[in-house]
């Protein structure tokens, strides 16, 4: 996890240096004021919700992950430690 972190550490400081003066939209008051609708307040990539598929993580969506988690018991539910590996990672764990 360590290792992971300063890569995506090393990113983020890349495009702050080489893009931070960037303007990349235009706000209007009445977006803050309607719960930042419509706009991009933050960047993140753990979570989506899609309009037909529902809740995806890092790509993956609900049914995926279930397949493929890692379970406690044979034909069981992921376990939650693989769930959150993988919005951490972007991974399944092994």
């Amino acid at each position: 996890m360590e290792a992971k972190i300063a890569v995506k550490q090393k990113e983020i400081k890349e495009l702050k240096k080489e893009y931070g003066s960037t303007e990349i939209g235009k706000i209007t008051v009445d977006q803050v004021i309607g719960g930042m609708r419509g706009m991009m307040g933050l960047v993140y990539e753990t979570s989506k919700l899609h309009p037909t598929e529902g809740i995806n993580y890092r790509g993956h969506n609900l049914y995926e992950i279930r397949e493929k988690g890692p379970k406690a018991i044979p034909g069981g539910e992921p376990t939650p430690e693989g769930a959150l590996w993988l919005m951490l990672t972007g991974e399944y764990p092994t």
